[in-house]
This record gives C-alpha cells, structure tokens and sequence, in this order.
C-alpha cells in the first residue's frame, strides 16, 4: 500500500526514470550513472547517527569549467503532502554527506519532483 501522498513503489520508480532522463536531456553536461536500486552502494552515506541513508541517483557533472559528483532525491508526488519535510530532510542529508566526506566537499546535491511544495501560490497545481 502507497504512503500517504506519495504514489505506489513502480509508479515511484518511472517518475525517478523520467525525471532522469529529463535532467540528462536538458542540462548538457550531466549524465547518471547509478540509480539506489542497482547500485546501493554508489548512492550511500554513513550518517552521523551510525545509520546510513542514501540518494536515489548519482551521476557526473562534466562541464570544461567544473566536474562534479551529483547526488539527486526524486520526489514523484500526487499532492505535495509532506514535501517541505521530505525536502528538508534531504538538505540534512546532503549537508552530512559533503561536510562529512572530503571527496563529496564539491559535489552537487538535487532535489527533482513533479509538485510545487512549500508555497502558497500555486499549491494546487
């Protein structure tokens, strides 16, 4: 059974291919390389607590001026239910992940998700 506002786990899983396939098709110099699903160990972080959390996708940001590691969250949602917290937990996140691993200090770290959240124009949309 789905969770409050959020749709079921394979309806989950398309948005986060087309949400994607939508950043690899318009920011020119990014491409994913692994997705939490079959690479758990690529999008994964030991977090502060000692439990470990993870990103949905990671991929290379390879323009002439900077190259960077991109760590992403998709959010397919129906309603914005609990985005904003979803959303805040995800800068915990990254923030832990990039202050606390030398190697993630220049990365990029994206949320991507279908709904508005955390606004009151447009909400409903």
């Amino acid at each position: 059974m789905a969770v409050a506002g959020e749709v079921n786990q394979a309806i989950g899983r398309a948005y986060q291919f087309a949400f994607i396939a939508a950043l690899e098709g318009s920011i020119k110099h990014f491409e994913n390389k692994f997705t939490v699903e079959r690479a758990p160990e690529k999008t994964s972080f030991l977090g502060r607590s000692g439990a470990s959390f993870s990103f949905d996708f990671n991929g290379v940001y390879s323009h002439p001026w900077r190259s960077c590691e991109v760590f992403g969250e998709c959010k397919g949602y129906s309603k914005a239910y609990d985005l904003l917290n979803e959303f805040r937990l995800f800068v915990a996140k990254s923030y832990v992940a990039s202050a606390d691993t030398v190697r993630n200090r220049q990365d990029m770290f994206w949320f991507v998700t279908n709904v508005p959240f955390g606004c009151s124009e447009g909400s409903s949309i």
